[in-house]
């Protein structure tokens, strides 16, 4: 809340624009979980990473942004703008709660218990097609209805972790 009373008294601000837009939240500790944002822009603190994609940041520059595409891209911010006009944020929910990424994850951690930024940076992410984006997407939206719910999802997590691992191979 003090974020949106008094954002420029904060010690080590974030920028506006990283909560206010949709986002994938996942937590720095343990096996990893990640949830999506899409109306509530929800605000937090360094205990929880957050994931835009690029396309939600075009027009938005400031040190952060430059700091991170120097540091850690291989493509130019225009190229990763368009690479990810091409991405189900759903879609990237779904593969990131995969199995298959906990394994690749728990690989990378060696037994250690945080998930840092460069653990998440570094997963490789599987190029689907639309197509294969929209079913995950689909599945992963059902799974969230019924969580809502109160309903078991396990069958269409199963059929989501299937569908992931197969675009390891």
């Amino acid at each position: 809340m003090e974020y949106r009373r008094c954002p420029d008294k904060l010690r080590r601000p974030t920028f506006r624009e990283l909560y206010d837009r949709p986002k994938l939240i996942m937590n720095c500790l343990g096996t990893i979980n990640v949830t999506i944002d899409v109306e509530e822009h929800f605000l937090h603190n360094y205990s929880i990473y957050c994931a835009i994609l690029w396309k939600d940041l075009k027009g938005i520059n400031n040190k952060s942004i430059s700091s991170s595409i120097k540091k850690f891209c291989k493509h130019t911010r225009t190229e990763k703008e368009a690479l990810s006009s091409e991405v189900d944020l759903l879609y990237l929910l779904g593969v990131l709660n995969s199995s298959m990424v906990g394994k690749l994850l728990a690989d990378q951690r060696g037994g250690d218990y945080h998930i840092y930024p460069e653990h998440i940076r570094n997963l490789p992410i599987p190029i689907a097609t639309s197509k294969l984006q929209e079913e995950i997407a689909q599945l992963v939206r059902i799974i969230m209805e019924k969580i809502h719910g109160g309903q078991d999802c396990e069958a269409e997590q199963q059929k989501v972790n299937q569908i992931v691992s197969t675009l390891y191979i």
